[in-house]
C-alpha cells in the first residue's frame, strides 16, 4: 500500500484538478503560494505514485497533467 499522501501533495493535486487537469509548475506555484522548486519536488512524488504525468517540458517550463487509471487511481 502506498504511503499516505502529504498535505502539500494533496493541495497541489487539487489545484491541478481545479485548473482543468493540466497546468505548468509556475501556475501551480502561483496558486499554492509555494516555490517552483517545492512544487517540482512534490510533483515528482505525485508522478511516482501515478497521480500526475509530465506531458511537456522545455528549457523554461514543465507542464503536468492529472493521470487517470480507469475512473480513479487508488494511490491518489
Amino acid at each position: 500500500m502506498p504511503a499516505k499522501m502529504k498535505p502539500r501533495q494533496r493541495r497541489i493535486l487539487q489545484v491541478l484538478i481545479d485548473l482543468g487537469g493540466r497546468a505548468t509548475q509556475k501556475e501551480i506555484a502561483h496558486m499554492t503560494d509555494m516555490s517552483v522548486n517545492g512544487v517540482s519536488q512534490s510533483l515528482g512524488a505525485l508522478q511516482a505514485r501515478g497521480c500526475v504525468a509530465l506531458i511537456e517540458w522545455t528549457r523554461k517550463e514543465a507542464t503536468w497533467a492529472v493521470q487517470t487509471v480507469g475512473d480513479k487511481n487508488p494511490a491518489c
